[in-house]
């Protein structure tokens, strides 16, 4: 699902901090941006599918996610409220397939998380990222001035502890924070099926 997450005409990538307090939320209650597909222009779905200049690749698909004036409000209180509720958190790392069939699961849809890795005792990153991230264009240019600046997979953590030497680190010294980016519902997903 990385292909569809670019930045879009109107800036990059923001995320939310889903298990944060309130107080650290946009608004007075855990809204989450809608997300759609989006078609590019032709100029912009042309570049290359991975980020390498020496190797040819096939084009990038030509939509992007991108966050809807529609929110879905995130409770654990059960009510019969439409877009209200708890989802299933995904990865953007699942193919679209693996989506879908999470999608159908529950027949209304999936929180799409960008996961913050951190950890005590790491030299200050400038945000970098592991070698098979930036192939797949998850840069500091893909997220927002005020994301923090940390490890957006596992992998490039993994990275990041490799090269620090510590990778016997404490488990307590790993920060994790579950961070959303939006909600796919199941009619988006299937009505993209359909424009690919």
């Amino acid at each position: 699902m990385w292909e569809h997450i670019t930045p879009s005409s109107n800036g990059s990538i923001t995320t939310l901090p889903l298990d944060a307090p309130l107080e650290q939320w946009p608004t007075k209650s855990r809204n989450i941006p809608l997300l759609r597909f989006e078609k590019v222009a032709a100029d912009v779905a042309a570049t290359d599918r991975f980020n390498r200049k020496d190797k040819q690749s096939a084009k990038r698909p030509n939509h992007r996610l991108v966050p809807q004036a529609e929110h879905w409000h995130w409770t654990r209180e059960a009510t019969d409220q439409p877009l209200e509720g708890l989802l299933p958190i995904v990865s953007p790392d699942l193919s679209m397939g693996e989506l879908l069939d999470i999608a159908a699961i529950n027949g209304i849809g999936v929180a799409v998380a960008i996961d913050a890795w951190s950890a005590k005792g790491l030299a200050k990153n400038d945000i970098t990222y592991g070698e098979a991230d930036t192939d797949w264009f998850i840069t500091s240019k893909l997220f927002g001035p005020n994301e923090p600046p940390v490890y957006r997979t596992y992998g490039s953590f993994l990275g990041a502890l490799n090269s620090n030497e510590q990778l016997n680190i404490e488990r307590d010294q790993v920060m994790h924070e579950r961070r959303i980016f939006g909600v796919i519902l199941l009619d988006e997903l299937l009505n993209m099926q359909w424009t690919q």
